[in-house]
C-alpha cells in the first residue's frame, strides 16, 4: 500500500512541478496538488471507515459534540447524481480561520482534556487528515456550513472540492471560504471581501444563489442546534465504475445505510471485507452495515448517533458473549499489562479480537493463534482489548 501511495504521488508531482519562486532567491512554499485529494483517501479501502473519520471529529474534545446526525438526500431517484450525505453535530463549530485548518493538511489542536468528574477524553485524530481522506473517500465534493460556539451571530461556509479544482485547472488546493454576520436589524450579510469566495462556491455547486446557498445552510444548523454546530455536506458520491450503481445503499426499513455489491451470479448482497479463512459469503454485519458498525464503533459513546433519523445503540462486545474470561497481557517493551476480554460469540461467522484505541474501535476480527490456520479451532472466538499502548 505505501508503495502505491508513493508511486501515485510521485506521478503526481511530475505531471505538475512547483511553479519557479516569485522572486529570486525567495524561498519557496511547498505546494500540494488537487490529485493528493484523491491519492490521500485510498487510505480508506472501506466506505464506513471514511465514514468513522467524521464521527471521531465529532466525538473529540475540541468538539464535544453530545449529538451526531447522519442522514442523505435526493437518494429517492428523482434527481440522480444529485445525492448527499450530511453529517451534523452541535458542538462547538470553527471560525472562519479554525474552518481553514481543518480544510488545510497536517494542522491539528486536539488534545486531551480533563473532565470535571475526573476522567480523560482523550482525542482520537492527530494528524490533521481525518477530515479530508474521509470525505474525499465518500464523494468528489464536501461543503461545510459552520456556526461558532463563540459567536453564535457568525456562519461560515467553507467548500472542498475536487470538481471546483479541476473546473478552474488549478495547481494546488483552494478553499472557497465565505462567511455572513448577523447585524443589529437581524439581518445577515456576508462580509466584506468574500465575493470572489462566493462566486467561486457557487459557480462549483448545485446552489445557484447566495440565497439559496445561506438559507439551505442555515436550515440545516438550526435544525440539530440554533446557537452552535457542523454540518458536512458530501455530495457527487462514489460509484461503482462497472455497475456506476452509488457505493451507499438505502435499507429504509431498517434505517440503515448499506454497501451492497453483485455477486457472481448478479444478485444484490452486503458486503464482505477479507479475512483469513473466511468465506466471501459469510454474513459479518458490520462490513456491510453501517448501523452495525456504528454500534460497536466506541466502547463507551461520548454522543448520541442518529442514523436516518433513529438513535443507533450500544453494543458491547464484551458482554454479549459466552463463558467469558480476562487474561492479561504485556507487550513488548512495555511496563504495563493490558487485559483481553474473551468469549464465545452467537455467530460463528464473527470471530477475532477486536481492537481499540482510546476507546475506539481501530481493527475488527483480526485472526490470532489457531485461528491463522487451515482448521475450525478459534472459530467464534471473540477477544476485546484496549491497546492504548499503540502510538
Amino acid at each position: 500500500y505505501q508503495r502505491r501511495v508513493r508511486g501515485l504521488s510521485r506521478r503526481v508531482m511530475e505531471a505538475s512541478p512547483v511553479p519557479p519562486s516569485p522572486t529570486p532567491n525567495a524561498i519557496r512554499h511547498s505546494q500540494t496538488h488537487p490529485k493528493f485529494l484523491n491519492t490521500n483517501s485510498t487510505s480508506h479501502t472501506w466506505a464506513f471507515g471514511a465514514i468513522a473519520e467524521l464521527v471521531d471529529n465529532a466525538s473529540d474534545p475540541d468538539v464535544s459534540a453530545s449529538s451526531l446526525d447522519i442522514n442523505v438526500e435526493n437518494f429517492d431517484g428523482t434527481r440522480p447524481h444529485e445525492e448527499r450525505l450530511v453529517v451534523k453535530d452541535n458542538g462547538t463549530g470553527m471560525s472562519p480561520d479554525q474552518l481553514l485548518r481543518m480544510m488545510s493538511f497536517g494542522y491539528c489542536d486536539k488534545e486531551d482534556k480533563v473532565l470535571d468528574n475526573g476522567q480523560i477524553h482523550q482525542a482520537i485524530g492527530h494528524y490533521g487528515n481525518g477530515f479530508k481522506s474521509g470525505s474525499m473517500r465518500i464523494g468528489k465534493d464536501v461543503i461545510v456550513f459552520t456556526k461558532p460556539k463563540t459567536a453564535p451571530k457568525q456562519i461560515s461556509a467553507g467548500l472542498l472540492s475536487q470538481t471546483y479544482l479541476a473546473n478552474t485547472n488549478a495547481d494546488e488546493v483552494k478553499v472557497p471560504i465565505v462567511t455572513w454576520d448577523q447585524v443589529a436589524s437581524g439581518q445577515w450579510v456576508l462580509r466584506a471581501g468574500d465575493a470572489q469566495n462566493l462566486a467561486a462556491i457557487l459557480e462549483n455547486t448545485p446552489w445557484e444563489t447566495e440565497e439559496v446557498l445561506f438559507a439551505y445552510g442555515k436550515k440545516h444548523l438550526d435544525a440539530h442546534c440554533p446557537r452552535r454546530g457542523t454540518t458536512m455536506v458530501i455530495y457527487n458520491l462514489r460509484r461503482d465504475r462497472q455497475t456506476t450503481e452509488l457505493e451507499l445503499s438505502l435499507d429504509l426499513t431498517e434505517c440503515d445505510i448499506k454497501l451492497m455489491h453483485n455477486d457472481p451470479s448478479g444478485k444484490r448482497q452486503g458486503l464482505t471485507r477479507q479475512r483469513v479463512f473466511q468465506e466471501s459469503d459469510s454474513e459479518v454485519s458490520i462490513d456491510h452495515s453501517l448501523r452495525k458498525y456504528l454500534e460497536v464503533l466506541y466502547i463507551k459513546p461520548r454522543m448520541k448517533i442518529f442514523l436516518l433519523g433513529k438513535k443507533v445503540g450500544t453494543r458491547l462486545i464484551a458482554k454479549g458473549l459466552g463463558r467469558t474470561s480476562v487474561r492479561e497481557y504485556r507487550p513488548q517493551a512495555q511496563d504495563t499489562t493490558i487485559k483481553i476480554h474473551l468469549g464465545f460469540n452467537e455467530n460463528k461467522n464473527e470471530y477475532g479480537m477486536m481492537l481499540y484505541h482510546k476507546g475506539r474501535l481501530i481493527k475488527p476480527f483480526v485472526r490470532v493463534g489457531i485461528q491463522n490456520h487451515a482448521n475450525r479451532m478459534g472459530v467464534g472466538v471473540i477477544g476485546v482489548v484496549e491497546a492504548n499502548h499503540l502510538k
